[in-house]
């Protein structure tokens, strides 16, 4: 075995002892129970506003948000930014927000870009998944990427 092979698995074992920071929603919300259910019955007579206030507050919040889902998706990963949130019709009706987070490993210059879409259908949280990543390294825990966007809406 070559010493660069032995330095990359030994590199491999350790990062898989290293103690990842868990991430969640915590206070991070974009509706409060209140607003939320004083909002159902405009969201529901027009669901444009429905789509366009979750993006204004996806939006004013995305870079906690970016940073949140890169610790969770990407934990070794350094944040950079995340860009403004892209809102599109869902096929079979409801909404897709796209979330593009920038960022980098502190072990080589290259940039990384990690797409997460967060689909929302009868104004509720359908799911969250990574959809695109161009890390040499997969994206991990993609459950809790989906738990941490079900938290951002109230139930």
């Amino acid at each position: 075995m070559s010493k660069k092979n032995i330095v990359c698995f030994l590199l491999i074992l350790l990062l898989c002892f290293i103690p990842v920071q868990e991430a969640h929603a915590g206070n991070l919300s974009l509706f409060s129970s209140l607003e939320w259910n004083q909002e159902q019955t405009n969201f529901s007579k027009n669901p444009q506003n429905f789509s366009q206030e979750i993006q204004n507050r996806l939006n004013s919040t995305r870079d906690s948000i970016g940073q949140l889902a890169l610790l969770i998706s990407h934990p070794w990963g350094t944040y950079d930014y995340t860009r403004p949130i892209f809102v599109a019709p869902r096929d079979g009706g409801g909404i897709i927000f796209e979330v593009d987070i920038h960022w980098h490993r502190n072990l080589n210059s290259r940039n990384h870009v990690t797409r997460i879409a967060w689909e929302i259908v009868n104004n509720k949280h359908y799911k969250a998944s990574v959809i695109w990543d161009d890390s040499t390294f997969s994206p991990i825990h993609e459950e809790e990427v989906n738990d941490f966007f079900r938290q951002l809406l109230p139930n």
